[in-house]
């Protein structure tokens, strides 16, 4: 997956049928376990490469995600905000630079250089990602379910 693409990730329908609470509770536990992995991810790379006055919304969303205090609207904006910011960054941190090739089609072809921390954050970025669109997942599926609920009592 290239550098431009982290924001991008593929969506799966995760509603492939019924919403029923056994759906619902499968996609929490999906969400906190990929929220477990991203904290740990968090504290490990992106915290220990910010620097000391930039470290403190790092630090909010890891306690969060450790918390599991993520199944809010205003916790998937946060996240998307520094997910934003981590591709920023990402972007900055990685070169593209040209490999001439005789043989390819069109005389050559891009390529992207990044140092082994730069390739650790796109990890990250990615975790985040996924976490984001699990919370979102299990948000929709509750209001999905609240809605449905409200149009049976008519």
């Amino acid at each position: 997956m290239s550098i431009a693409t982290i924001a991008e990730a593929p969506r799966a329908n995760i509603f492939d049928g019924e919403i029923n609470q056994d759906l619902l509770t499968g996609l929490v536990a999906e969400a906190l376990a990929k929220a477990q992995i991203a904290a740990v991810s968090l504290r490990d790379t992106v915290v220990p490469a910010w620097p000391p006055a930039r470290r403190t919304f790092p630090e909010h969303v890891a306690r969060r995600l450790e918390r599991r205090k993520v199944f809010d609207e205003t916790f998937v904006e946060d996240l998307n905000t520094f997910i934003e910011t981590l591709a920023a960054r990402i972007r900055s941190e990685t070169y593209v630079g040209w490999e001439a090739d005789e043989n390819h089609v069109r005389g050559g072809y891009e390529v992207c250089y990044a140092d082994d921390a730069t390739h650790a954050l796109i990890r990250c970025a990615k975790e985040l990602r996924s976490v984001q669109e699990a919370i979102t997942a299990v948000l929709f599926g509750l209001r999905a379910m609240r809605i449905a609920n409200e149009l049976l009592e008519y």
